[in-house]
């Protein structure tokens, strides 16, 4: 233990300062021998830690090379017994593929010859019934209805021959699969079939239905979306999708979503000398998301010769705005190839045929196409439509017709007097010189309680009196006056005072206030 200083006593401080260093340096050389035997263990635990990882090294590579012999030679085994089943399968598969692929493709080209060869007498069917008749139509559609039959007896053929092909083989389960892959091929060829038929018999309906409306007979009608699409053979025209089809309230109609153009199919000669009438009827049954810009146009697309289009769509009748507000919209105009013939529409010079077409605009209104039409009126009795605006110009005559009626029927009473509606319409008159007094049947309109009579007056009008001016005149109120004041005035006296006159009236009989009281002369 190390003594403490004692304050004031110097050789005790300084026997305190070298016990202490004493102390620190027998604590030094502990700590030196420490570490030296702290090192010792270290590096006997480093050799010892070092000699048993080389030993579990060892251990575990020769672990590993034994278990990577084994597993290599069985790998080996197992990859050669695998590719051997590979193989025969592969081999299998591939001798049953051949042979399937083989049925297939023998099949599917026999079918493609079909439907390409049925493909080919639609086409030709659709073109030759514009001008067939009834009887000729009949007949084509027996040999169309033949050829479907001999397309589904053929593909039952088949069917039964791959179905005796499969048993006699006796095929396994893989080649099972491949079968029934086939089996359901088949199955959708027979579908096509079926549709074929459908479309078939859809179409011999449409040449008995009603002409003009697309929803009714659509084989007649088709859908593009450009005006210059509607140029060459007809017969190469798109079909109306059966989507576009639907049903209302005014029987089937074509109906579009978005943009397009519905056009006849058929391109109506322009014979010269011949007047022709376009029909339309559209509803829009879908507000676009801005009416102002989805126009609706009923218009003609004029062909030349060889049926090529000339220039865009002819508007007849354009809707700019069209919602559904609007309802059933209807439109028709006459055209024929030269003037003269109490057309409203001449077709270009160079244009021998016409195409009727309903063109819409916008991505997302639904447009009703319910009568698109166009037929040869010539001899027969046809007005032409009413120009717009019309109505409103008749109404319009008609009311200022009555008006005139009405002033012609005061001037012939009573040439010097006039009578008007109201005081703005007297104003706006030009009211001749002879007429002396104006009468209104009202301040703003008739009956309104501010008519009455009003005199010219020749010099200023009186000060405060009710005045209007007309073409420079001024016309100045008359006050009317009762009945009796005007029987006074009719029996001689000059003056009005009260409601009878103060003194005896000349005329026998005649009303007057005699101190009061009402009595009649005698």
């Amino acid at each position: 233990m190390v003594d403490r200083p004692v304050p004031g006593n110097t050789g005790a401080t300084l026997n305190s300062i070298n016990q202490l260093c004493d102390a620190a340096d027998l604590a030094a050389a502990a700590i030196a021998d420490f570490e030296a035997r702290l090192g010792v263990v270290q590096a006997a635990v480093s050799a010892e830690v070092a000699a048993r990882r080389q030993a579990v090294s060892g251990e575990a590579q020769a672990r590993g090379a034994a278990v990577a012999t084994e597993s290599q030679a069985r790998q080996q085994a197992v990859t050669g017994e695998a590719n051997a089943r590979v193989a025969a399968i592969q081999q299998e598969q591939q001798d049953r593929g051949a042979a399937i692929a083989s049925a297939a493709q023998d099949l599917g080209q026999r079918i493609s010859d079909l439907r390409d060869s049925l493909g080919d007498a639609l086409r030709a069917e659709t073109q030759a019934r514009t001008a067939a008749d009834a009887a000729e139509q009949k007949g084509r559609v027996e040999a169309i209805t033949a050829q479907a039959k001999a397309l589904t007896d053929a593909v039952a053929n088949l069917e039964a021959q791959i179905s005796t092909k499969a048993s006699t083989d006796d095929l396994t389960a893989a080649g099972a699969a491949q079968a029934k892959a086939l089996a359901d091929a088949v199955a959708a060829i027979r579908v096509v079939t079926d549709g074929i038929s459908a479309t078939i018999a859809a179409q011999r309906l449409d040449f008995v239905a009603y002409p003009g409306r697309p929803g009714d007979a659509p084989v007649r009608y088709t859908f593009v979306t450009a005006a210059a699409a509607l140029a060459g053979s007809r017969a190469a025209l798109p079909l109306i999708p059966p989507a576009m089809l639907a049903g209302t309230e005014n029987g089937p109609v074509v109906r579009v979503d978005g943009a397009g153009i519905v056009a006849g199919r058929a391109a109506c000669p322009l014979e010269d000398g011949r007047l022709y009438r376009a029909r339309y009827v559209v509803q829009r049954r879908a507000n676009p998301a801005d009416p102002s810009g989805d126009a609706v146009v009923c218009g003609l697309v004029f062909l030349d010769q060889s049926l090529r289009v000339l220039g865009s769509v002819m508007a007849v009748k354009a809707y700019p705005a069209l919602t559904t507000a609007f309802g059933r919209q209807e439109c028709e105009a006459l055209v024929s190839r030269s003037a003269g013939l109490g057309e409203a529409f001449v077709a270009p010079p160079r244009a021998r045929f016409m195409v009727p077409v309903v063109a819409t605009f916008g991505p997302d209104a639904l447009t009703d196409v319910e009568v698109l039409n166009l037929e040869d009126v010539t001899g027969s009795f046809v007005l032409a439509p009413p120009p717009d605006g019309l109505e409103a110009r008749l109404t319009a005559l008609v009311v200022g017709l009555a008006a005139r009626v009405q002033a012609l029927e005061s001037e012939a009473g009573n040439p010097s007097k006039r009578t008007f509606e109201s005081r703005g319409d007297a104003a706006a008159a030009t009211i001749p010189e002879s007429v002396q007094v104006v009468e209104l049947l009202g301040r703003r309109f008739a009956g309104d309680g501010g008519g009455g009579l009003f005199a010219r007056v020749g010099g200023d009008p009186a000060p405060g009196a009710e005045t209007f001016t007309s073409n420079g005149a001024v016309f100045q109120r008359v006050r009317a006056l009762p009945d009796v004041a005007a029987a006074t005035l009719d029996a001689g006296f000059p003056t009005f005072v009260g409601a009878l006159p103060s003194e005896p009236p000349p005329t026998s009989g005649t009303a007057w206030n005699n101190a009061g009281a009402p009595v009649l002369t005698p």
